[in-house]
Order: structure tokens, then sequence, then C-alpha cells
């Protein structure tokens, strides 16, 4: 027993140093892992139902392909290199012989061509190219069949990295290719690639001497990360058996980073492991398809003496091809038909620009037929210029229809494929204007531009006063409008022109404006109510409109507008939509035209509980209010507001008078903490009414959310904020009563019927401390009165004594 017990550790001793071993072995294997060996070239074309394609374009094979196969070697080549074409099934399911064919490329031209034809059942097809000797066809066929796993794995795997090393070709072609004097140009450029490729390259690189940028792009190119979005890397998806624990750790060597050449070399010690011979060493090839050329790269030296070298070629899956879905990150966008540089950036599949799957490519206008073809260094797709252009010409100079849609249609391979509908500008934008306004020196400027189509603007000059102008940049929004870059500073009031110049258009655009140097009103923001009813307009004194008008007429002011909001109610039977314009002038006569835009439905609240809070003071009698919705001045308001969007602890509350003549914000932070959150939609506040708004505040209330970005949501009715007389006693007789107090001309009429039949009028000249006035029925316990700053909200009195009044 204890001979079997030193036996046994003795194995695994011997176990554990194999496997330090094996990690070193595997550490070093993964320092040089760069596929930068030019290897054998093969020629190969695919033939399907009468269509012959180049392997370039083929991404799958199918069962009854025709494939002619042939090593396109110089004619210098001296030694013998067998060529051996091999169809794959299951992992677990041997080949039969008739599925390996073998090709003597050294033999005369037709003899070196075979026609071979996919078998019925076939998954996989891998080539083989080995140094020819005796039995060597046999001895390579009989290794394949013992483990049709190991070559079907291997066989995946070189196919996939094969794609992603056509990604990274593409990118440091494109790189290399580009001007290496401005370092926005360089990062320009590898952003377009690395988008068009899904690619993230090294962004460290951009960060050293613009002189040294592009080097340091292309020298990190093995190490880039390959960003496919949804599938894992490779090294992590097919390392699997008792060893894939240490070659996981050999192939996070150089900062842990994962290169997609790890998993073929882990394929292929998975491989060397489990063959039977010593004669043949096999060695990974992966492929960068031209045309017919499969062109090779190894990443060993190929060795013609024991152990010979096999170089393995995986050919394209046999299997249903997986057509690409594209889309664009903006799927409102449109193009420009007139602008001859038109580029489509479709994005989808990460081998649409780095392959030769994607052909015979065009836009199906119906009537027009346009070629394009894809172009990475463009980051899209762009017309292609050796092919004519079919049919009747979408562009025309009418603005009747300025767009039209067109399909994109092509093959992938061997398979018909549809993309996605585009839309397109055929013809010149009109109607163009310049959206904000007015315009202050040194404060603000144009920003955004409308017509009634915009992408086909190719450029936007400003015209300064002195005769100089200078190019504006401007980006493109979702629903057409444009941006401007314009700066505010260094310009002095006076008259500018902005020039815009069109794509296919010779007269360009001229839009004037004017830079003023008093300051004026000015609307930010115009969102319409849900109900369609009435315009919120928030912005800077805006007590300055005089007119707003749409095409159906003018809008009418709801309450009187303030320094920063207004609301006005639309013509009666006139619907207004978002995105329609509004013409606003001002006092001053300057206008501006403000599109209309959806009201925020998240930072709209509702109101969901009032409820004021009085405490008298132990002097003065409590005047309770009759009227539902009636808040008085002199409480401590609790209330409850909800809201459809997520409210954050940054938010704020702002309620103000409808008036505009007194405004209050809450905030949930200290000092003020007058806002809790019951839950992330629902707040519970409160607010000391005289001392947030002051003692002269009164009239309608509304509440509204101001998040922390500064964005403002429509305001909601509150309430109605009134104020009450302080009486400390009041006393009748038969006929006469005396109040006692101060404030007592803020009561308007007072009587001792809740109607207020037979009341008194209480003189705004009520400003002492008594007053006194005869009314029927003064035996009553209450009187009731409406207060002068709401008349329609009554209230009311207790009589605190009978008194005799003297005459």
């Amino acid at each position: 027993m204890r001979q079997k017990r030193n036996s046994s550790k003795t194995i695994h001793y011997f176990l554990l140093l194999l496997a330090f071993m094996f990690c070193i072995c595997m550490s070093a294997i993964a320092d040089d892992q760069r596929f930068d060996l030019r290897g054998p070239t093969i020629f190969l074309s695919v033939a399907r139902n009468g269509v012959t394609l180049p392997i370039a374009e083929v991404p799958n094979l199918l069962p009854n392909d025709h494939l002619k196969v042939r090593a396109d070697l110089p004619a210098t080549q001296s030694n013998r290199l067998l060529l051996v074409v091999a169809f794959l099934r299951s992992t677990t399911n041997e080949p039969p012989d008739e599925w390996f064919t073998r090709i003597e490329t050294w033999t005369p031209q037709g003899q070196r061509t075979k026609d071979i034809t996919v078998p019925v059942g076939a998954q996989r097809a891998v080539i083989f190219l080995a140094p020819a000797h005796s039995g060597d066809f046999d001895t390579l066929r009989s290794v394949v069949k013992k483990n049709p796993g190991v070559f079907s794995h291997a066989a995946d795997s070189l196919f996939k990295v094969s794609l992603q090393q056509q990604r990274i070709e593409r990118y440091l072609a494109g790189m290399q290719a580009v001007a290496q004097e401005e370092d926005k140009v360089i990062a320009a450029r590898s952003a377009k690639l690395a988008s068009a490729l899904v690619l993230k390259p090294d962004a460290d690189c951009f960060k050293q001497p613009v002189d040294d940028q592009v080097d340091c792009l292309t020298q990190t190119s093995a190490p880039m990360l390959l960003d496919t979005g949804n599938e894992q890397t490779i090294s992590a998806a097919i390392s699997t058996g008792a060893s894939s624990d240490f070659i996981n750790e050999a192939s996070q060597n150089d900062g842990g980073v994962y290169s997609a050449y790890v998993g073929t070399v882990i394929d292929l010690v998975h491989l060397l492991g489990l063959l039977h011979t010593a004669q043949y060493r096999y060695i990974p090839a992966i492929t960068l398809p031209q045309g017919t050329s499969l062109n090779t790269r190894l990443n060993t030296a190929p060795s013609f003496g024991n152990p010979m070298s096999v170089i393995v070629v995986a050919l394209p899956p046999i299997q249903a091809s997986r057509l690409p879905d594209l889309h664009l990150a903006t799927p409102r966008q449109a193009f420009c038909l007139r602008d001859p540089e038109m580029v489509l950036p479709l994005r989808g599949s990460t081998s649409f620009y780095s392959t030769e799957f994607a052909h015979d490519l065009y836009l199906d206008f119906g009537s027009k037929m346009l070629p394009i073809t894809p172009d990475v260094l463009a980051g899209g797709l762009i017309r292609d210029p050796s092919r004519q252009v079919g049919g009747v010409s979408p562009v025309t100079d009418s603005a009747d229809e300025p767009f039209l849609r067109a399909r994109l249609r092509g093959r992938w391979g061997f398979d018909e494929f549809d993309g996605p509908e585009l839309l397109f500008q055929r013809s010149e934008g009109i109607g163009w204007k310049i959206m904000n306004g007015p315009f202050l020196a040194g404060q603000t400027s144009p920003q955004q531009l409308r017509a009634n189509a915009t992408a086909c603007l190719h450029n936007v000059f400003l015209h300064q006063p002195d005769g100089t102008a200078s190019e504006i940049p401007f980006t493109m929004t979702d629903d057409g409008s444009i941006n401007l870059s314009m700066s505010t500073h260094d310009r002095d009031a006076g008259k500018y022109v902005l020039q815009l110049s069109q794509y296919g258009s010779v007269a360009p655009i001229a839009l004037p404006f004017t830079e003023r140097a008093n300051e004026g009103g000015d609307v930010e923001l115009a969102s319409l109510s849900p109900d369609g009813k009435n315009v919120l307009m928030t912005g800077k004194k805006l007590d300055q409109i005089a007119v707003i008008s749409t095409a159906g007429g003018r809008l009418t002011a709801a309450s009187p507008a303030t320094q920063s909001d207004a609301i006005f109610t639309l013509p009666l039977k006139r619907k207004v939509s978002v995105g329609d314009d509004l013409l606003v002038t001002y006092l001053d006569g300057r206008s501006q035209n403000i599109a209309l835009v959806a009201e925020d439905a998240t930072t709209t609240l509702h109101v969901l509980a009032l409820q004021p809070s009085v405490e008298n003071p132990p002097t003065e009698l409590a005047i309770e209010l009759l009227t539902a919705g009636a808040i008085p001045l002199h409480s401590t308001l609790h209330f409850m507001v909800g809201s459809d969007g997520v409210i954050a602890p940054t938010d704020r509350i702002e309620i103000a008078t409808v008036n505009g003549e007194a405004d209050a914000v809450l905030s949930f932070l200290p000092p003020d903490a007058s806002l809790v959150l019951e839950d992330a939609h629902t707040i519970v506040g409160s607010i000391d009414l005289d001392r947030k708004l002051g003692e002269s505040a009164f009239g309608a209330l509304h509440i509204r959310m101001v998040r922390a970005n500064g964005e403002k949501g429509a305001w909601v009715e509150f309430g109605t904020l009134v104020r009450r007389p302080h009486l400390s006693s009041v006393h009748c007789d038969a006929k006469n009563c005396v109040l006692h107090g101060r404030e007592i001309f803020l009561m308007q009429e007072i009587s001792t019927t809740q109607d207020l039949q037979g009341a008194v009028q209480i003189p705004r000249t009520a400003v002492t401390d008594d007053f006194s006035f005869t009314v029927e029925k003064a035996r009553a316990k209450t009187l009731y009165c409406s207060l002068r700053d709401n008349p329609s909200i009554k209230a009311a009195i207790p009589i605190t004594a009978a008194v005799t009044v003297k005459p």
C-alpha cells in the first residue's frame, strides 16, 4: 500500500511539472501570435445553380456546390506540395473516403485543377497543404477520419479568426493611407473605420505626438479588442478539457488582453495532443481572400523535414446563409441624392465592410436603380462608379415632393437580400428659416435652421458687417433641423447674413439677421399641452411679447405674461401640431420664429392632495374659508404631487402666483429640505406660504417641476391663494356689529347669511382697527364675508359676544 501511495505521489508531481511546463510553452506561443508570414495562395471559385462566384464573395457553402480548386504556386516552386480537400460532417461521425480529394500541385496545369462537388451531409470543408511523400494522402486522411471533432472545431475557429483578421487588415490599410500631419484627421479616420468595422482601437494612441499616432494604432493591432457586440472571446468559447485552465491562464499574458488569435492556438494545442503521429506538425492558416485568390497567412514557418508541417485552411461553413440585418444609427435620417459623395452609414454586420460577401448592391427607387458599393474608408455605402445607373433619374428641381424612398437590395454571396428602406431628398430645400432669436451681440446667435428639406445642405457661411466671411460647422438632428456651431463671442451689434449652399443648386440662400445691443424678450421654448389647447412659453422678458400668431390666427394670453413664463390659448377650431411654427412679435418690433414641441409628460406634475394647516395666534379669531380650492396665505400648505417620470433628489418644485408677482422654489436638499420622496414618482412637501411668497401674495397658484439640468415642466393649477383679515373680536347687538382687528379691507362684503343676502360693502379705506356696521339678524352666531382678493371665495367669522354699541 505504501508503495502504491508513493507511486501516486510521483505521478501527481509529474503531472504538476508537466502542467507548469505546458504553461511556459503556451506563454511562448502567445507571445508570437501574429499571422505575418505569407503562405500559399489557392485559386478557388464556387458555382451554384449556374452562377459562379469568386471565393471572396462566398460567405457559406451548400451541398452540391461545385468548387474549382488549384494551388496558385509560383513557377519557381521546388518543394512539392500535396493539396487535399476534405469535407467533414458531425464531430462524432467520421467522413467517408470519397470525401477526400487529392490534388498534386506539381503536375501540369490541367491536372492540378480539380472540380469538386460539396457532398450532401457535409458540414465543414478544410484544405490541407503538406509536403508530398510516400503514403502522405492515406496518412493524412486516416488522421482526419480518426479525429473529425478536432478538425471540425479547428475549421470553425480558423474561419472566425480569418473574418476578424480581415476587419483588422481593413483598419490598418485605412490608417496607413491617412495623412499624418493632423491629429484631428487621424482621429476622425480612426473613428470612421472603427465604427464601420466594429473595432476598438487603442485610445491611448491619440495621446501621443501626432507623428507617432498612426504607427501606434497599427502596431497595437494584434491585441486589439474585437467588439462583436454579442460574441464571446474565441478563447473562452472553445477552450475545453482538463488543460483549459492552464490554456486560459497562458492566453491572458500581456496585460490580461485576450487576442482573437489565441483561440486558434488553443484549438491546435488540442489537436496536437490528440493526433497519434509524429510525422506531421499541423499549423493554422488564416485566409484573406481577394477575388478568386484565397491568400493565406501563417504564424509559424512551415517545415519540410520531420515533423513536416501540414497547413490547415478553413473554407466557409456548409450551412444556410445568414443575411446581414442592416440599419441606420439614426432611423429617420435623410440622404441627399444631389450630393455626388453621398454616404449611407449602414451598420449591423461585422463583415459587411471587411469582406466582399455583399455585392451587386443597388438602391431600388422603382423607376431607377442606383448602383452602390461598401466603402470602409467612407464609412458606409457610396455610389458604384463602375456600374451604370438604370431607369429614370429621381433627381428633380421640383419642390412639390422633395423626398422619396428607396429599398437597398443586392446579394450576400449567392443569396438575394433586402436591406432597409431609406429616405432621400431629391430637390433643393425651400422655406429656410432661422428658428431661434432675437439675437443679442455677444450673448446669443443663430443656433438652428429649418426648411422643408435639409439633407442637401452643403455649407454655411457667416458674412460679417465688415465684409469678411467664415464657414460655420453644422449637424443635422433626427427631425431634420440644422444645428449651427456658432460662437456668440467677439461679435458686435449689426446686420449679418447666413449664406447657405445646397448640393445641386447654383444660387445660394441668404438669411439676414440682426444682432442688437439692447436686451429684449426671448422665447426659448414653446411647448404644446397634451390637449392641444394651450402653449406654454419659457424664456426671458416675455412680458415684452406683443403678438403670437400661427397660420390660423393669433393666440390669446391665458394670463399676464411674466419675465420668464407665458401661457397662450390657441384659436378656436384651429388644430396646431408639434413642429408647427409660431411667429412671436415683440413690443419693440422684433420678431422670432419658434417651433412647437410636445410638452414633456415626464416633467408634468399631477396634484394628488392639498391640505392647508392654519395656526391662529391666541389673540385672533379663526376665519374659515368655505370655498373649495381656496388657500389662506397665513398657513402652511401640505401637498402631494406625482409625475409619470422618475423624480430625482436633485429636482426641484416651483410654486408661483399665475400673475408672476410671487414665486418660491422648494428643494429636497438642505437648507430648504421641504420636499420628501414617497417613491420614485411621488413627492410630499410643505411650504410656509407667507414666509416664502410674501405678505402681499394672492391669486391663482400654479406648480411645476424643475429638473436639475434646468428643464422645466408645464405649469399645473394649484389652488387660489387669498389673504384674510386679522380679527381679534366681533361683537354684535340687535342691529349693529363691531369688528376689531387689522387689515379689515381684505373683506369685500359681509353679511349674517352664507349667500350674502343684504351684505354690507366694506370700503377700501377700512384701514383702522375698528369697523362698525348695521346688519339684519344680528343675533346670528356667525358672520359671512367675501374676500377682496377673490370675491367668489367666502369665509365664516365667529361672533365672539354681544355688545352695546354707542350711537
